[in-house]
This record gives structure tokens, sequence and C-alpha cells, in this order.
């Protein structure tokens, strides 16, 4: 299976397949599996809907795809910035979802306390586990 990796991290160290709009695209239609994480945690370019509607369109029912967001799906027009292809997008998409909800505190925040309080013990009792 081939896997294709693309940071939109200004800060990425490493270099990303230089590539037009159109083959970006073709890219994403073609992975086995499209994991899109954290959509709508920083903003998105003026062409974001129109982009993620074509990949979205062109997938449906052909490939999978794996969203992780934590906006509400009512916030995805404003997220997006173009209501009617935040629709179609989520129209598509979640014709044949299984939508995991994940309430309460953050996992990362949880253990991150279970390793403070493990040190705090350790200082305590001078064992280290």
């Amino acid at each position: 299976m081939p896997v294709w990796y693309r940071w939109c991290r200004a800060e990425s160290k490493i270099p990303l397949p230089a590539c037009t709009r159109k083959e970006l695209i073709d890219n994403l239609c073609n992975v086995d599996l499209l994991v899109l994480e954290d959509l709508g945690m920083k903003r998105l370019p003026p062409t974001a809907a129109e982009d993620l509607l074509e990949i979205v369109v062109r997938r449906y029912e052909k490939g999978s795809i794996i969203m992780t967001t934590n906006r509400p799906l009512e916030d995805w027009g404003q997220v997006l910035g173009d209501t009617a292809a935040a629709g179609a997008i989520l129209d598509r998409f979640l014709h044949h979802a299984e939508i995991i909800r994940l309430q309460g505190r953050s996992y990362r925040m949880h253990n991150r306390r279970e390793l403070r309080s493990k040190q705090a013990e350790e200082a305590l009792t001078g064992e280290t586990k």
C-alpha cells in the first residue's frame, strides 16, 4: 500500500513533493486511505472548500477517508468558508460514515496527569518504577 505524507507545517524540515494543485488533488484521490487530521485547526486557504469537495466527490464510494476534527459539523461552512460546499462534502462523507465522538478530557492531558502523579509518588518514596 503506497503511503504519501504531506506536512502543512511551515517549520517542517522534510521537503514536500513539488507539484501543482491539480497533481496534489490527483495524489490525494489515488491513495488507498486518506487521513485528514485536525481539520479546521488552522486557517484554510481560499480554495480549501473547492479542493476538499473535489477530493470527496472523486473518492465517494471508491476510497476510504478518515477525518478528525474538534469542530462540530455545524461549523464546517465557516471552517471551509463555503456553506454550500461544506453541505455537499458532509452529504457524501456522512453517507457511509462511522462517527466516533470522544467526550471528556484530552487523552494527552490524562496521560500527562498520570505521569506527573507517578513522578510525584516516586519522588516521595525514592523509588523508580
